[in-house]
């Protein structure tokens, strides 16, 4: 017998969603579940930090006007 804990997820239509070890044979498996009254709370995930890269332009006469990217007069 292995106890295996994890953090489940219940879907809307009533559903449980539990990630399992790679090592559990598939198969039918007896199982227990346990459910606490109240739901984890949800965390919230930072925004990964991103790096700019100053490029400039690519030629000092370049201009990104719609007029000169489209011929409009």
């Amino acid at each position: 017998m292995r106890t295996i804990e994890a953090n489940a997820t219940v879907t809307t239509e009533r559903t449980l969603i539990v990630p399992l070890p790679d090592d559990l044979l598939p198969g039918q498996h007896r199982v227990v579940v346990v459910i606490e009254e109240k739901p984890l709370p949800r965390r919230r995930r930072p925004w990964p930090k991103m790096t700019t890269y100053p490029i400039g332009l690519l030629d000092d006469q370049m201009t990104l006007r719609r007029e000169h990217l489209y011929g409009d007069r």
